[in-house]
């Protein structure tokens, strides 16, 4: 996030995904069909902030290290749900194998 561009010491990261899926995501635990479309349109309001305090864009991806999908991750518990768990599984190796990688330099 634009807050901590200038620490070296925060790792940035960006949940992102396709608008739909993200609210397809957020239905499938059970919230109202209405609120997910209230809040990705309230997406707009931290976008704002960037712009105005900071003179930047949220989605501009030189400010992060990391950007990940979250649509790809299960939103169910691994603990019910053995494919779960194997997504969330092969994505924190990928993220971990990445964190390395990016550590080492």
């Amino acid at each position: 996030m634009v807050v901590f561009a200038d620490r070296p010491d925060a790792l940035r990261v960006r949940l992102d995904g396709p608008v739909e899926a993200r609210i397809a995501q957020v239905m499938a635990l059970g919230i109202d069909e209405n609120k997910p479309g209230r809040a990705a349109g309230s997406g707009q309001r931290p976008e704002a902030y960037a712009r105005v305090f900071f003179n930047a864009r949220q989605d501009d991806h030189r400010l992060y290290h990391l950007i990940i999908d979250s649509t790809i991750l299960s939103s169910t518990p691994a603990s019910t749900s053995s494919s779960g768990r194997h997504r969330i599984g092969s994505a924190r190796s990928r993220v971990s194998a990445c964190l390395g990688a990016a550590a080492r330099r």
